[in-house]
């Protein structure tokens, strides 16, 4: 059965960290070696936030966003709806204006329509998409990099 679970509260990992005190040189290999460590930290489901988020202040109008999430959580189809939401929430706020974004479906929606489906049709239609494949598909396991 699908079951969503929304928490009250939970940790997001956000940092926001001013690096306009050190030289280009040294501002550059700590974006680089803060990048290289968020890449190794990976994430740990049990017991980590999916998503994290880094501001680096760089310069005066200078920063890096720096934006990790889980890929159990954004699949490629989804990395382009958020990432155009977040732009647009951004320039909202630099042009001082509401951001204009697509109203939200609830997923308890997707759940009412994924119950209503003919799962012997769903069945079917795979077993005949799926005829004469003789052999599994191999899934890469293990961490990559």
């Amino acid at each position: 059965e699908p079951v969503q679970v929304i928490f009250r509260r939970k940790e997001v990992g956000f940092r926001c960290e001013d690096l306009r005190h050190l030289n280009e040189q040294e501002r550059d290999a700590y974006v680089q070696e803060f990048i290289r460590q968020d890449k190794a930290a990976g994430f740990d489901l049990s017991r980590d936030a999916l998503m994290r988020v880094a501001i680096l202040r760089t310069g005066d109008e200078d920063y890096y966003f720096v934006w990790s999430s889980h890929h159990i959580l954004m699949d490629g189809w989804c990395v382009a709806l958020v990432t155009d939401e977040v732009f647009e929430a951004y320039f909202a706020a630099v042009e001082h204006r509401q951001p204009k974004l697509a109203p939200v479906t609830p997923y308890s929606q997707y759940i009412e329509w994924l119950e209503a489906q003919d799962e012997a049709a769903a069945a079917s239609y795979w077993k005949d998409y799926l005829l004469g494949y003789d052999q599994q598909t191999s899934i890469p396991t293990g961490k990559v990099g």
